[in-house]
């Protein structure tokens, strides 16, 4: 049942449900829907309309202090679906091996492993339309696998584009005898007990109309920056009464930083020269995806990254324009490549995972407010000398890669090419191509002084309170991470059952 909170008749009704999940994006939408089909009552609160954002999109406004980077707002929907909305369609799991790399700091571990999330593959492939497969190949004489990324296509007959979790499951949503579904429903307000317990939720809608749910249980899944700003605007308002434990809530905040590094020119197609290389693994539109292999990870203590190779257009305008820029520099290079027959050029880009870095936080911006009245933040976002380690490593590799094996040569973009220099050469990082993958922030933890919630996204010192999303990643890999996100709130939905059916 779908209703909106602007339409009830008294000023401030109560409902009480088993779970009140706070955020309809992909991680609140499958969590509840996990538990609505297991028969318990789901009370699924989302700030903006069922296919609008309206004036209260501007709740999502702040600002970032530190490398260049994109507005919040644009990063963000506010409306039944969330950032589905707005996504790519990208889908993979992380790697094994991005669940421990205590290799480059005690940090960088999460408290559970793959093998935690792998039972829930299946079904958040099905919920984002994408194969569940994933699969990745070493490349013989390199430090790089190729990998496969799934696409999701919604229609994929009639109007194969990115699934919209609003159009798949709205139906669904408004005919769900379990779910009980409130759009214009805003978090501003609760009340707790003792630090360790959630009595009730209070959401107003943009006229100023109020609902109070009380639940058993409680989560946030508002997203990668939302979740630390109202655990961090609720701690300052009610203290003791929210939690009586120091939690480092907006710590560890992470990106995805995607850049373009230059051009990698190929003597010959890839797969041609490279016979290791899967053409089926390739992206839509001619993508190829390389990314370091677990042996060179470890051996270079380098975070996850990987490469997105995108075939260019008018090679023949191109490749002109390349060899003119090496006729001075690299004459031999330049009559190579000006007397191949089938050079291919690729626009290289490279997006990967930020370490964990504690100083990287969002913070309560107390002297500006929303239209709420809920502090704006700030994230104080900069990259630290591993990310800009890992950044010259693989680039430094590939480059090797293609000049040792004689298959191609790889130009550099200026910004990247001044960091080379030297290996403790700063790199002045430009605005990126991409990001917008918010982690972080809530992040998993076994304790209290590491992290904001347990290996059940139970928050410390909570009984009732649970969090999900990006926000509680300790690392981020370098996969997009929306897969991660479902798989994530479809094992909580299974915890959560479990405690309903005990209790």
């Amino acid at each position: 049942m779908r209703f909106n909170l602007n339409d009830l008749a008294t000023s401030t009704p109560s409902i009480h449900s088993d779970v009140c999940i706070v955020g309809s994006g992909p991680a609140g939408l499958s969590a509840a829907r996990k538990l609505a089909s297991l028969g318990f009552k789901i009370f699924l609160a989302e700030g903006g309309g069922h296919g609008r954002e309206g004036n209260l999109k501007s709740c999502y406004e702040g600002e970032y202090i530190g490398d260049p980077n994109y507005s919040m707002a644009w990063q963000r929907r506010r409306y039944f679906g969330g950032s589905s909305n707005c996504w790519g369609g990208w889908c993979r799991p992380l790697d094994s091996i991005d669940f421990n790399r205590e290799d480059i700091d005690d940090h960088c571990i999460w408290p559970i492993t793959s093998q935690h999330l792998i039972p829930y593959s299946a079904d958040a492939a099905k919920i984002l339309d994408v194969d569940n497969q994933f699969d990745s190949r070493d490349i013989p004489g390199s430090k790089f696998k190729q990998i496969q990324f799934q696409f999701s296509q919604f229609e994929k007959q009639t109007n194969p584009r990115p699934t919209r979790l609003r159009e798949k499951y709205g139906l669904e949503i408004d005919n769900s005898k379990n779910i009980t579904f409130c759009v214009d429903a805003n978090l501003t307000d609760g009340s707790f007990y003792k630090g360790q317990t959630v009595k009730y939720l209070t959401f107003t809608s943009s006229i100023g109309k109020r609902i109070n749910v009380a639940a058993k249980y409680f989560v946030f899944a508002m997203g990668g920056i939302e979740n630390p700003r109202y655990l961090l605007w609720f701690r300052k308002k009610f203290k003791a009464e929210f939690s009586r434990l120091n939690l480092p809530i907006g710590r560890y905040w992470m990106d995805h930083p995607h850049y373009k590094i230059g051009e990698v020119v190929y003597f010959n197609k890839l797969e041609t020269q490279v016979s290791s290389i899967e053409t089926k693994w390739y992206g839509p539109d001619g993508h190829a995806y390389l990314s370091f292999n677990s042996n060179a990870l470890l051996s270079l203590r380098s975070l996850n990254g990987g490469f997105r190779l995108k075939s260019r257009k008018n090679h023949a305008r191109i490749t002109k324009r390349i060899i003119e820029e090496f006729a001075c520099a690299a004459p031999a290079l330049a009559a190579k490549i000006a007397g191949g027959e089938n050079i291919c050029v690729y626009e290289c880009l490279f997006a990967y995972e930020q370490f964990p870095d504690k100083e990287n936080r969002v913070e309560l911006d107390l002297a500006n407010v929303d239209l709420l009245g809920i502090p704006r933040v700030q994230i104080f976002n900069k990259k630290r000398e591993q990310d800009s380690l890992t950044l010259k490593h693989t680039t430094l590799a590939l480059s090797d890669w293609l000049t040792q094996s004689d298959i191609g040569r790889m130009k550099l973009e200026s910004w990247l090419a001044a960091a080379m220099v030297g290996e403790n050469q700063t790199v002045s990082y430009p605005v990126p191509f991409y990001a917008g993958h918010h982690m972080g922030g809530t992040r998993m933890s076994n304790t209290p002084s590491t992290g904001v919630v347990d290996k059940d996204c139970r928050v410390h010192g909570s009984s009732n309170l649970f969090i999900t999303g990006s926000s509680c990643f300790p690392t981020g890999g370098h996969s997009n991470p929306t897969f991660t996100i479902v798989q994530l709130a479809l094992r909580l939905a299974d915890h959560l059952a479990n405690c309903l059916k005990s209790n």
